[in-house]
């Protein structure tokens, strides 16, 4: 079995960084998000506002990562390293900072593309859940969603024939290593295994 890392960040290091949050093809973390628009008005009035929803950090989700210095390996998100990321990436007013599959030469302008109306933490006791149809997708307490209105034309069409189906936070982390028992490595390879049926399960449904 692969070994396992905690991604974090550091508050007073100023080299760990939260930078864009992207639209991309295929998120890590295994989950689509929903697209809301004309004849799909279950949770906004206005059959024109044009919003996405989705998680941007699915807590204690295991995403694998292979790279030159680590290898082939995992990485999970907890609540207290997500909070840390939700604080500093609204302390530097980054909430309309959005890149295509984490293009750094390819950002939506927010004045005329896209724009966030509305984040927040999952959280059962704050009231603070999760939207009926993402329901299904297993996101936990702690998990990161985001909201934006899109206005650009041209990148709706695009949404909604599923070239792009999740979000994926970019940045500067820290990862320590930690031990995962047997058991929990299983339950979390199970758990991927049916976000990732989902994910293709909700993908596929995007494009008809």
């Amino acid at each position: 079995m692969h070994p396992f890392y905690l991604i974090d960040i550091d508050l007073e290091d100023s080299e760990t960084e939260i930078e864009f949050n992207s639209i991309v093809d295929y998120p890590a973390h295994m989950r689509a998000f929903e697209a809301y628009g004309k004849n799909e008005t279950e949770y906004f009035m206005d059959e024109e506002q044009r919003i996405i929803t989705g998680v941007v950090i699915a807590e204690g989700t295991p995403i694998y990562r292979k790279d030159k210095q680590l290898g082939e390996h995992y990485v999970i998100f907890n609540k207290e390293a997500i909070k840390k990321m939700w604080i500093l990436y609204n302390k530097k007013g980054y909430r309309d900072r959005v890149n295509k599959q984490h293009d750094s030469e390819d950002v939506i302008n927010p004045s005329n593309g896209i724009f966030m109306v509305e984040q927040w933490i999952v959280d059962s006791e704050r009231g603070m859940g999760v939207p009926k149809n993402l329901e299904k997708q297993g996101i936990r307490d702690g998990s990161w969603m985001m909201s934006y209105k899109v206005e650009d034309r041209k990148l709706w069409k695009e949404i909604k024939a599923g070239k792009y189906n999740g979000f994926s936070i970019e940045g500067v982390f820290i990862k320590y290593p930690i031990k995962v028992k047997k058991a929990e490595q299983q339950t979390s390879m199970e758990q991927r295994k049916i976000a990732r049926k989902l994910f293709s399960i909700i993908s596929n449904f995007n494009k008809k």
